[in-house]
């Protein structure tokens, strides 16, 4: 799935751009009732992640809820 992911967002973080120190990432945590489906995985660099922390991304949990994979 994470290699998918990966392919799907051109292997580069889905925030700034970069090519280095990638994660695939839950836009909506699977502690807060994400799924692990690629709709709701995205690409973001480590830096990124960090500074996510946690939060809902609001304008990408909405498109994620969009699909109809959201819990």
């Amino acid at each position: 799935l994470n290699v998918h992911v990966l392919a799907r967002d051109s292997h580069r973080c889905c925030w700034c751009n970069t090519e280095r120190g990638l994660v695939v990432d839950h836009i909506i945590a699977r502690a807060a009732g994400g799924a692990q489906h690629p709709s709701n995985l995205r690409v973001l660099c480590v830096s990124c992640n960090s500074y996510k922390a946690g939060k809902v991304d609001a304008p990408a949990a909405a498109r994620y809820q969009a699909y109809g994979d959201a819990p």
